[in-house]
């Protein structure tokens, strides 16, 4: 950052525009890396109008870089997809197949966002066409994780941890610290929601250890969050990791009315790890924010998510009213969104908290099928019947969530 700072105060005082562009959009990327997205979005937009003085489409398409990756960080989904669509065009134009691979990975990643499915893994399968016929090797585990994140929020279990345990084996093979970060993210993830916490635990360490040796700041929160919450559920003791996480999340800086939803997931994880702790009202400071967020991006799943987790936190405070009501919300959006983990586990937490024993067992019957069907991914029969177990014992009452 001190060089590019720098090469940006050369440049100005040459009037070198194609530099001062290039410059600004690479602090831009470094920024969102700091979890500085509020100087991230500056220097991006400083970027875009310096660029469209010039009228030239490559510079254009580098300010665009910048732009596309922060408005996904702030969950600007309607904004990713006008900046992604404009890339695409440049990129296919200019026949640069190195910076197309990246801008359809984010498109695709958008779409995951608003929970559309299909179109999601089709946009990241491209992605990975044209990373493997330039041969970039080195980027490859990007997509096999985000393929395995798509996965397993439809519910194929299977096929997730397949693709994550993928991407975790290429990065390791290849020493890609950035990528070993984000596809232990992405296996600790499913082994979470297959109801396997020590599993999960050395995965993420070994992902937190990765990231912090790449100085890849912005998988923080999803680490330490996935990691205290994997900690607590595998009953070791999550304080030291959840400190943090928390410490981590108070760093993050961000425009006026915006939150960095792209790492939603680590702030909902850290919610329920606080729960897990004890700290319900803590927890549910943390993930209030990133549900209004949501809601206004239309980020489907971590509406969902948040408000299960919102749930979660009423419920352990003795509020039932309006745990009910964030469970109710959970379960509408994870069905409109065709997620089946959210959305199970949002009738577990409604039927333990049901005001007659038809509601209750309504809820758990709707749990009991989605678990089944859940199950049906899952090729291995240990992992199977942990799953099973643990999953119909969080539905009953007798395990999981508090």
């Amino acid at each position: 950052v001190p060089m590019l700072e720098r090469a940006l105060a050369i440049a100005e005082e040459r009037g070198v525009m194609a530099d001062r562009v290039s410059v600004l959009a690479r602090l831009a990327i470094l920024s969102a890396n700091d979890l500085r997205l509020d100087r991230a979005l500056e220097h991006a937009d400083a970027a875009m109008a310096l660029a469209a003085e010039t009228g030239d489409e490559r510079l254009e398409a580098r300010a665009l870089d910048a732009m596309k990756q922060i408005t996904m960080e702030l969950g600007d989904l309607d904004g990713l997809e006008r900046v992604a669509s404009r890339l695409e065009a440049i990129h296919r134009r200019q026949g640069d197949l190195w910076y197309l691979q990246f801008v359809l990975f984010e498109r695709a990643y958008g779409w995951s966002a608003a929970a559309r499915w299909s179109d999601a893994i089709a946009g990241m399968q491209e992605a990975l066409a044209v990373n493997r016929r330039i041969e970039d090797r080195g980027n490859e585990p990007l997509y096999l994780a985000s393929l395995a994140m798509v996965h397993r929020s439809r519910g194929d279990y299977g096929r997730s941890l397949e693709l994550a345990r993928s991407a975790v084996s290429l990065a390791r093979e290849l020493g890609h610290a950035e990528w070993i970060a984000w596809s232990e993210i992405q296996l600790g993830a499913i082994l979470l929601e297959t109801f396997l916490p020590d599993r999960a635990v050395p995965e993420l360490e070994r992902g937190l250890v990765a990231a912090e040796e790449a100085g890849a700041r912005l998988h923080l929160p999803r680490l330490l969050g996935l990691l205290a919450l994997a900690r607590g559920l595998a009953g070791s003791e999550p304080r030291g990791v959840l400190e943090r996480a928390a410490e981590v999340l108070a760093e993050v800086l961000v425009p006026a009315g915006g939150a960095l939803l792209g790492d939603g997931d680590g702030y909902i994880a850290t919610a329920w790890a606080l729960v897990l702790d004890g700290r319900p009202a803590d927890g549910r400071r943390i993930v209030e924010p990133i549900l209004a967020a949501a809601e206004r991006s239309g980020w489907l799943g971590h509406v969902a998510w948040s408000a299960l987790a919102l749930a979660w936190c009423h419920q352990a405070d003795g509020d039932l009213s309006a745990a009910r009501v964030a469970a109710e919300q959970a379960l509408a959006v994870a069905e409109r969104a065709l997620m089946p983990t959210p959305a199970w586990r949002a009738r577990a937490t409604l039927a333990r908290i049901a005001s007659s024993r038809d509601e209750a067992a309504t809820h758990r019957a709707a749990a009991v099928e989605t678990v089944t069907r859940l199950s049906e991914t899952l090729d291995d029969a240990s992992m199977r019947r942990e799953f099973i177990e643990r999953a119909l014992a969080e539905v009953s009452g007798e395990g999981g969530v508090p």
